[in-house]
């Protein structure tokens, strides 16, 4: 039995190795951008409620580019 379980594993990690990443939905690439512009000690937290309100402020052609 212990070795279905090494088996089962290690086929598992074969499958994670083929899944392809997910594209980043416009949202992520506009707080990708703002992290870049951003000062460098701003915490994730911060900087991630920083861009929720400002998407929310954008109009949905920009929100689009």
């Amino acid at each position: 039995m212990a070795e279905l379980c090494a088996v089962f594993f290690s086929v598992g990690n074969i499958k994670s190795i083929r899944k392809r990443k997910r594209e980043s939905n416009p949202f992520f690439l506009f707080r990708n951008d703002m992290r870049e512009k951003a000062q460098k000690k701003l915490k994730m937290t911060e900087l991630s409620k920083t861009a929720s309100d400002s998407w929310k402020l954008l109009s949905e052609e920009n929100k689009a580019k």
